[in-house]
C-alpha cells in the first residue's frame, strides 16, 4: 500500500491494472491487488461445493432423462441446471465433506402437480419385467398424458428413458439389462408428462421386486 499525491490522477477511486485506487482521511491511497483470491473455505461452502460436484457428476447421465422431466423449465436454466437444482435438498454430506444421496429421493422431473403413474418392476436375473396400470381420466390426469420409466445403475452412473405410452393405455414389457449393470444397483423411477410437455408429475421411486 503506499500513499501517493498526483494531479494527473487527481481523486481517482477505481482500478488502473493491477492497482487499486481510493480515497481516506483526505489522502489518496494505491493497494496493489492481490495476484490470487484466497479461495473461500467456511463449512457451508465446502458443504455446497461438495453436494455441486456431486450433482454435476451425477447429472452427466441423466441428460436424455432431464431433457424430458424437466422440459418446462425457467429458460435461464438448462435441463442438467434443472435437475441439479430439484435435488440439492436431497445429497447429503458427511463430517469428511463427502457427499451422497438416498436415490430413493432422486427426482428426475418437475412436480408440476400432473397425478403420478402406477408402475411396478420385478427382476429375474438380468430379465426386467416392466408393467403399468391403466388410470382413468380425472383432474390432473389426462387420457393422453404420457408416462415414461427411467432405469439409473449407480456404479456405471448410466440411465435408460423408457416410454411407456399413454396414462389411458395399459403397459407391459420386459427388457435385459445392460451386461455391465449391476441389477443390485440398478433403481427404478417413473414420471408423468402432459402430451404438450408443459406439466410433468413428480417422479415416482419404483420398488424393483425381485423373484
Amino acid at each position: 500500500m503506499a500513499i501517493f499525491d498526483s494531479v494527473l490522477m487527481g481523486g481517482a477511486r477505481n482500478s488502473v491494472d493491477n492497482i487499486t485506487m481510493y480515497e481516506n482521511k483526505g489522502q489518496r491511497i494505491a493497494r496493489r491487488k492481490p495476484s490470487k483470491v484466497r479461495n473461500p473455505r467456511t463449512e457451508k461452502q465446502r458443504i455446497q461445493r461438495a453436494k455441486m460436484k456431486f450433482l454435476t457428476e451425477l447429472s452427466a447421465g441423466f441428460l436424455d432423462v432431464a431433457a424430458v422431466g424437466f422440459a418446462s423449465r425457467d429458460a435461464r436454466l438448462s435441463a442438467a441446471n434443472a435437475f441439479v437444482r430439484a435435488n440439492m435438498p436431497n445429497v447429503t454430506v458427511d463430517e469428511e465433506f463427502v457427499a451422497s444421496m438416498d436415490y430413493s429421493l432422486l427426482a428426475c422431473s418437475a412436480a408440476k402437480k400432473l397425478k403420478r403413474p402406477i408402475v411396478t418392476m420385478s427382476l429375474t436375473g438380468s430379465s426386467l419385467s416392466i408393467n403399468r396400470t391403466m388410470q382413468e381420466a380425472w383432474g390432473t390426469a389426462k387420457l393422453d398424458d404420457q408416462i415414461y420409466g427411467v432405469l439409473f445403475e449407480e456404479v456405471t452412473g448410466e440411465t435408460m428413458l423408457l416410454e411407456m405410452g399413454e396414462r389411458g393405455e395399459e403397459f407391459a414389457t420386459s427388457i435385459e439389462l445392460p451386461a455391465d449393470w449391476a441389477p443390485e444397483s440398478v433403481h427404478g423411477y417413473a414420471f408423468a408428462s402432459s402430451a404438450a410437455s408443459k406439466r410433468t408429475s413428480a417422479t415416482v421411486s419404483v420398488e424393483i421386486t425381485t423373484a
